[in-house]
């Protein structure tokens, strides 16, 4: 069975900020990549656990696009995904926030 996959308002944000950025060089560009990220994410309705869990935050995993990663939770007794944050892998890990 599918989990369902919500994104929170920080992850939305990144998405948008990603996407402006590359847009100020390429529209299309932007939106292709934007595209990726979000069909990357929505691919872990079907393998939630696939992401590599991630030290620092119990419970939270990674997936990476390159050079962005994606942190969610999958949380199984909701059977649900949820999108934590898009961040550059350049970003200083430091300045993270969950």
């Amino acid at each position: 069975m599918d989990c369902a996959v919500i994104y929170s308002e920080a992850a939305l944000a990144d998405l948008q900020q990603i996407t402006a950025f590359i847009a100020a060089d390429n529209a299309q560009v932007a939106e292709r990549f934007a595209n990726r990220l979000v069909d990357l994410a929505e691919s872990l309705r079907s393998m939630p656990q696939r992401g590599r869990p991630v030290k620092k935050w119990p419970g939270v995993r990674v997936i990476v696009l390159a050079p962005y990663l994606i942190f969610y939770r999958f949380e199984r007794p909701d059977n649900r995904v949820e999108i934590l944050r898009f961040w550059h892998g350049a970003r200083d890990p430091l300045s993270l926030e969950l």
